[in-house]
């Protein structure tokens, strides 16, 4: 008797839990991982959109640490945004080689740019909110100068 109540209340969890948990239970350790960060991930865009400097640099150890060695985009951008917010031209450097080293696709001076000036438009308070200098080139031409 047990065992048939059991199989009944087995039943009839699954079917109230849904879809939802039918699609995901069967999904391998990594993406169940993965599926766990995703709220994480949204407050970590939102604090780097409104966030201060200093949330902004906390929230890098926390993005490095879960992400794994085999998602280098991802650590490329997470690098790229300490990058921006670092007020050092010394430490931007190192961050953006960083970067380059996670994802080779940014190591083009002019991908590094154009990802670097996506992730300063999203975000809308200083520092981050514009391309450090090391990024926007050389100097205009001055006239009469020499």
């Amino acid at each position: 008797m047990a065992v048939i109540g059991g199989e009944l209340g087995s039943i009839h969890a699954k079917h109230e839990r849904g879809e939802l948990f039918a699609s995901t239970s069967s999904l391998p350790a990594r993406e169940l991982k993965r599926l766990e960060l995703v709220p994480a991930r949204v407050m970590d865009n939102a604090a780097w959109t409104l966030g201060s400097g200093d949330v902004a640099k906390k929230l890098v150890k926390f993005e490095l640490d879960t992400l794994d060695d085999t998602e280098g985009p991802r650590r490329a951008r997470v690098f790229i945004r300490f990058g921006l917010v670092d007020a050092s031209f010394d430490g931007q450097a190192a961050v953006f080689a960083s970067a380059c080293v996670a994802d080779p696709s940014v190591c083009d001076t002019a991908r590094l740019k154009k990802a670097a000036e996506q992730e300063a438009g999203a975000r809308f308070v200083a520092p981050g909110n514009h391309l450090p200098l090391s990024l926007i080139g050389g100097h205009p031409p001055l006239e009469g100068a020499f």
